[in-house]
């Protein structure tokens, strides 16, 4: 059986899931474990600013990223780049559970 590994990062451009994420994939999937990854944010993420429609596009992104992290079977391992609502880490928390 195939291990499997979800990682949830901020952004798909973000330096922080590239170098901290999929680096390793080809190692990973050299392993024999099925690497898979989720961003909370797209492209637009540095093109909206921190007006009203950048910070409503940051939260539903937040939002969404929070609902990977507890409803997320079928993995072997979550890897999480942080935690996913910046004022709880209540989604984290209901994963551990």
């Amino acid at each position: 059986m195939t291990s499997r590994i979800l990682f949830l990062t901020d952004g798909r451009q973000n330096p922080a899931g590239r170098f901290r994420c999929e680096q390793f994939f080809p190692r990973f999937e050299t392993a024999g474990i099925e690497c898979h990854i989720r961003s909370a944010y797209g492209t637009l993420y540095n093109r909206l600013g921190d007006g009203p429609v950048g910070s409503a596009y940051r939260a539903l992104g937040r939002v969404r990223r929070a609902m990977w992290t507890v409803l997320s079977p079928g993995y072997d391992l979550v890897f999480l780049q942080r935690t996913a609502l910046v004022f709880t880490p209540l989604a984290e928390r209901l994963r551990a559970t």
